[in-house]
This record gives structure tokens, sequence and C-alpha cells, in this order.
């Protein structure tokens, strides 16, 4: 998915080609399950939707990223782990692990 077409941040968007660009074009793909939010977006892998990342921009210093990482749904509460204020690093190294991109370039 082409991060123009969509309806969010032109920050976010900025982040999200160069996230292309560092973890590959082809290795994950966009959910944009919260439209209302414009400064954040779904990431998964391309296999498997169920292992997602939640990125946002609100409430973080200019450069620094919000990240939800989700694990598929066991019974009860699902398991989340949250981070706050992550440079762009440190955002591309947790992804590439969470999403089991195996290649990648760092900034």
């Amino acid at each position: 998915m082409n991060p123009w077409q969509l309806r969010k941040s032109p920050a976010l968007k900025r982040l999200l080609l160069r996230l292309q660009g560092l973890l590959g074009a082809e290795s994950f793909r966009l959910l944009d399950h919260w439209p209302e939010q414009p400064e954040a977006i779904g990431l998964c892998s391309p296999d498997d939707p169920a292992t997602f990342a939640f990125l946002y921009l609100y409430g973080q210093e200019p450069g620094r990223y919000g990240l939800h990482l989700e694990y598929p749904h066991t019974p009860g509460d699902p398991l989340v782990e949250v981070f706050e204020g992550l440079d762009l690093r440190q955002l591309v190294e947790t992804l590439a692990a969470h999403l089991d991109i195996a290649h990648f370039s760092l900034p």
C-alpha cells in the first residue's frame, strides 16, 4: 500500500516510506483499522496479521515514536508491550524483531 494514499498526517506518511526503505517494502502490511487517528497506524507481517504493531506519533517528542506490540489473542486479555520515545533505530530494531524481519537496514 502506498502511504500517500492514506488519510494520515504527512509526518506519519514520511515515516512509513522510511520504514519501507529500511525494513523492505514487502516485509510488512499496513493495517488502517484506526482511520480516525491521523498519527497512528498498524503494521503486521504479510503472513501473520494477528501479530501486529500499533505505531503512533502523538504524545511523542519530535523524532520519537510510540509502539504497542500486540501478540495473537489467547483466552483473556491480549498480550501487549508498550514502548514510548523510541528513536528511529530502536523503532526499526523493535519492529524487525516483532514482525520477524530477518534482513533490514539501520538508519
